[in-house]
């Protein structure tokens, strides 16, 4: 009896130094973003300060070493180490520091077979222990800034600055109001456009079943065409200076804006990035759609949904 006790307890000693002994994890995080996007973010101090925990909240100050291939972040209660493998690698080795403890980790960049989506690699030393227990593989993970990362590049309103979703427009009938006006009068004149497309289509008895659409065309000269169009329950003859145009059912990519209408290029901007990134082709010149008003001036506040059709 006494033999198989001491038996048992050699058994679960040797079991348990086993657990403990330690092994190099990988873990592949799927990114969906791509690699380029990706491989910037991770390879570059100022992606860094995009994303990373305590880096991302200005609570850091950086410091190069040597050169841009390691650089180190002071963050509170320690500092974070990231060194580039080589000019051509796509690994980056780091060590965190917190409480006088290291915790040494890689990242490797592995483009998928889907161009739109990253692999990240994961790897450090861990036991069997923190193998088959999911949390402590998670709080190991999270120590990382993997996760971090991973919402910051697949959340548009972190990565490109504004909620931008792709989506479905049915076809549609506009009444249009179009006139070519010098640029320092845009804003009167297609507040008076409005104005006029929403009397005659009381006048007409006409149904309105959307929102307020506009475009703003640069043209030579120091002019921009206006166009300012009502959605329509049905199709209309062109009458009285008024223009019906038809938008067939199409796939649209919508960016929402809302500030001073004069920064508005920063969605336009941000919007054509995204369309670049997930490799989308414009059909048309983006549009506005406004559910409330039109600016008044350049200072004004709006809120406006900024549309792409695509192929």
């Amino acid at each position: 009896m006494k033999r198989t006790s001491l038996f048992i307890f050699c058994a679960l000693t040797v079991l348990i130094a086993i657990c403990f002994i330690p092994f190099n994890q990988r873990v592949a995080v799927k990114i969906n973003s791509s690699y380029f996007n990706c491989y910037q973010e991770v390879f570059n101090t100022s992606g860094w300060e995009n994303w990373y925990p305590d880096v991302k909240n200005k609570q850091s100050s950086v410091t190069l070493i040597n050169s841009q291939d390691v650089f180190e972040f002071t963050i509170p209660g320690g500092s974070v180490l990231v060194k580039k493998h080589g000019s051509s690698s796509s690994t980056l080795s780091i060590i965190k520091t917190a409480d006088k403890k290291d915790f040494n980790y890689t990242f490797t960049v592995v483009p998928n077979t889907n161009q739109l989506n990253t692999v990240i690699i994961i790897s450090y030393r861990a036991n069997i222990i923190n193998y088959i227990i999911p949390s402590l593989q998670k709080k190991t993970l999270q120590e990382t800034g993997i996760y971090n990362f991973k919402s910051h590049m697949e959340d548009t309103k972190q990565f490109y600055g504004f909620d931008i979703e792709p989506g479905f427009v049915s076809e549609k009938n506009f009444l249009v109001k179009s006139k070519t006006v010098p640029a320092n009068g845009i804003y009167a004149e297609a507040v008076a456009m409005q104005k006029e497309l929403h009397n005659f289509v009381g006048l007409k008895h006409f149904k309105q079943v959307g929102d307020l659409i506009t475009q703003f065309i640069r043209k030579p000269g120091d002019s921009v065409q206006i166009l300012v169009g009502i959605p329509l329950d049905k199709k209309v003859s062109a009458q009285s200076g008024f223009l019906y145009m038809y938008m067939p059912p199409s796939k649209v990519i919508v960016a929402c804006y809302q500030g001073k209408y004069q920064h508005k290029k920063e969605v336009y901007l941000a919007l054509e990035k995204y369309m670049s990134d997930k490799f989308e082709r414009p059909k048309i010149a983006p549009f506005e759609v406004y559910a409330d008003r039109m600016p008044v001036d350049s200072n004004d506040v709006v809120s406006f949904k900024l549309n792409y059709l695509v192929f």
